[in-house]
Formats: structure tokens, C-alpha cells, sequence
């Protein structure tokens, strides 16, 4: 059985002067959970879903710069140990 799907058409702001007119498809459990917290917040669905854009962005920001950060230390470490090795070779007349 195929899923009733909901269609939202959502206004996205771009600058002063121009706007992006987007549509979201939306199941069931989606329609009712965007519902609810238009209620719940005294939004308009439209700002629910630019704000959900916003917040997923930013999440996505923080998971690859945290990503970035421990790749770096992992480099850093690595790094370390063999600058390590290399300074026993040289203290040891090689």
C-alpha cells in the first residue's frame, strides 16, 4: 500500500528580493509531527521547515568539523611518534 503522502509548498527566503518556492512530501508520521509543533510553537509550517534546513545545516557543520578536529589529532599523534623516531636516529650518531 503506498504511502498518502502531503505536499507542503514552502517559500524559502534567499535574500530581500528574491525567494525559492520548495515542496515537501510528507508521510503521515512527518504531516502529524510538523503539526504538532506548529502548535506547539505558534509557527507557521513554513518557518518549522526553514528552521529545520537551518538547524540540519549547522548540525551537519558540527559533525564534519568535530570529524575534521579528531582527524587532526589522530595527524598530530602520528606525527609525534615519528618525529620521535627521527630525533633517537639522529641522537644516536646515524
Amino acid at each position: 500500500m503506498p504511502l498518502k503522502e502531503i505536499c507542503y509548498n514552502t517559500v524559502i527566503h534567499n535574500t530581500e528580493d528574491s525567494f525559492m518556492l520548495a515542496t515537501v512530501r510528507l508521510n503521515d508520521e512527518l504531516t502529524e509531527l510538523l503539526t504538532s509543533l506548529t502548535e506547539r510553537f505558534h509557527k507557521k509550517k513554513s518557518d518549522v521547515i526553514r528552521e529545520a534546513i537551518r538547524f540540519y545545516a549547522k548540525e551537519l557543520e558540527k559533525n564534519q568539523n568535530t570529524r575534521m578536529q579528531k582527524a587532526m589529532k589522530k595527524t598530530a599523534k602520528s606525527d609525534f611518534v615519528e618525529y620521535k623516531k627521527l630525533e633517537e636516529t639522529l641522537n644516536d650518531g646515524l
